[in-house]
């Protein structure tokens, strides 16, 4: 085979073979989707926002009459339908999915549940602490 052949060859391989190396799959999306359902992440982004536009409406007096208003802004800039896809797209990049899977089976005994359903009330309690 000649070496221009031969480069048009691998070249066609590689090309082909490039989505599928670098698109992660759709087992490896799914498993993250249900950590993150587990986790419960809407909820504790749901609370967070409602938490950061509290702070804001107590620390600008003249926003807390816009209080409402401020907390729809976040939810559609920062709500759980927003950033999903990105929360999604950062465990795929951070963890395998036999990582992912691992953290799973954790979350699913009972000291995984415990971790769950008990650190965001640990973290309130550390965030009240240093206010």
């Amino acid at each position: 085979m000649s070496t221009p052949r031969l480069l048009s060859c691998s070249l066609l391989i590689v090309m082909m073979a490039a989505p599928a190396i670098a698109a992660p799959k759709d087992s490896h999306r799914q498993a993250v989707a249900e950590l993150m359902q587990m986790m419960k992440m809407k909820q504790q982004i749901d609370a967070a926002l409602k938490i950061s536009a509290d702070a804001l409406t107590q620390q600008i007096p003249p926003f807390a009459a816009h209080k409402d208003a401020v907390l729809r802004f976040y939810e559609n800039h920062m709500g759980w339908e927003t950033t999903r896809n990105d929360y999604i797209d950062l465990y795929v990049e951070t963890f395998s999915e036999k990582e992912i899977r691992d953290i799973l089976a954790f979350y699913k005994t009972p000291t995984g549940y415990k971790v769950i359903h008990t650190l965001p009330i640990v973290m309130q309690k550390a965030t009240a602490r240093t206010q």
